[in-house]
């Protein structure tokens, strides 16, 4: 570790900036994938609570629209599932 002001702050800045692209890069990658095929009742299940739980932007956390579109889109996957497999809709989800 070294006492120079300045090279203690040009490290922290470049630290920053390198863990700053890796997370940059991560999320262009998450983009690129191809989204899970849904086939089953279970898959959809998973889909709809994905979507419930969705993270959100800090500033969009309170916006009751977007809670309200993310539960509308939970919904549809929750009546897909419902409509493959009757029995589904009194389980729980099992993690």
């Amino acid at each position: 570790m070294s006492n120079n002001p300045f090279s203690y702050i040009l490290g922290l800045g470049l630290f920053g900036m390198i863990l700053g692209i890796d997370l940059w890069f991560n999320s262009i990658t998450e983009s690129f994938q191809k989204p899970k095929q849904l086939k089953t009742a279970q898959d959809y299940i998973e889909r709809g609570y994905e979507v419930m739980h969705k993270d959100m932007p800090l500033l969009e956390q309170n916006d009751p629209k977007q809670r309200q579109a993310n539960c509308k889109d939970a919904q549809q996957s929750f009546q897909k599932a419902i409509s493959l497999d009757s029995k589904i809709a009194g389980q729980t989800q099992e993690n």
